[in-house]
């Protein structure tokens, strides 16, 4: 599909700069019915796995028994003052886990039914982020941080996986699937579609989680279309800024629903929180 019309506009001094997000780190809660532990054995086992150049010299000081930090020389991030390899850190937060915190996430679960249900459950959770990675292309940030999260998931065998940045919760064995089947440069986790009922007007769907990475999510409203429709073309373009970047500019079109449809972009802000550059495109 001929995602974008790249006609260009005509330059001028005040055409605008290309949108974008201000990049967040990358984590992840891990959830546990019962209070979690590690095997630093296990978890550098299947760590290794993933990261070749990895070594236990490439962990940091094992005496704090609620965090690890972990260096991939894998992944060298250069800065003016040197370079520094990617890392990885898993903690135990100080705060006990509050179910409030999944509250969005159960309302949107539309891929995982068991969900509530499930996650519902869990008393205790872990976090798994990066470090020291944002001047990464995102496609490298996210492939070195899903090779260290599928490494301690599988390590530590959670009941539930939430990811704050997309307000998604996913069944770890699932996590695991579409990692094994699309790589770890896949946007399964790290992307959510949500859809809401807007009084009057139809629905809206947005997408949430490239916002992270520094890149726009989408938004739209309509009345007639599918949800189910619009969804995969929420995930289309999602995937196609992922691994072109901020590319669409102000008025370029997108391909809808009908074959051969043009949908206009307007660069925006996003309806409905989190608060976050928005690409909305208008069905026309």
């Amino acid at each position: 599909m001929a995602l974008f019309n790249w006609s260009k506009k005509k330059e001028s001094a005040n055409e605008k700069p290309m949108i974008s997000n201000e990049m967040q780190m990358l984590f992840a809660k891990l959830l546990f019915t019962s209070e979690p532990t590690w095997d630093d054995a296990v978890l550098e086992q299947e760590i290794v796995r993933n990261f070749p150049l990895f070594s236990s010299t490439d962990i940091g000081s094992k005496e704090n028994q609620r965090s690890r930090q972990y260096f991939f020389r894998d992944y060298i991030v250069r800065y003016g003052e040197g370079d520094l390899p990617a890392q990885g850190t898993i903690f135990k937060p100080e705060k006990e886990f509050s179910q409030q915190t999944l509250a969005s996430a159960y309302r949107q679960a539309w891929h995982w039914h068991n969900a509530e249900a499930t996650a519902g459950t869990c008393k205790y959770d872990l976090m798994v982020g990066d470090l020291m990675s944002m001047l990464l292309t995102h496609q490298d940030r996210v492939e070195y941080y899903q090779k260290f999260l599928t490494a301690v998931v599988k390590a530590l065998k959670p009941t539930a996986i939430y990811f704050p940045a997309s307000e998604k919760l996913i069944e770890p064995e699932e996590y695991l699937k579409q990692i094994e089947e699309h790589g770890f440069r896949n946007l399964y986790a790290l992307i959510n579609v949500r859809l809401f009922n807007v009084e009057g007007k139809g629905m809206l769907m947005d997408s949430l989680g490239l916002q992270a990475l520094g890149l726009p999510d989408f938004q739209i409203q309509f009345l007639q279309y599918d949800p189910g429709q619009i969804a995969g073309l929420l995930y289309s373009y999602a995937e196609y800024i992922f691994n072109h970047g901020s590319v669409i500019e102000d008025g370029n079109t997108v391909e809808g629903v009908e074959q051969g449809s043009r949908w206009r972009c307007i660069y925006s802000r996003a309806a409905i929180p989190p608060n976050r550059s928005v690409i909305e495109i208008k069905p026309e």
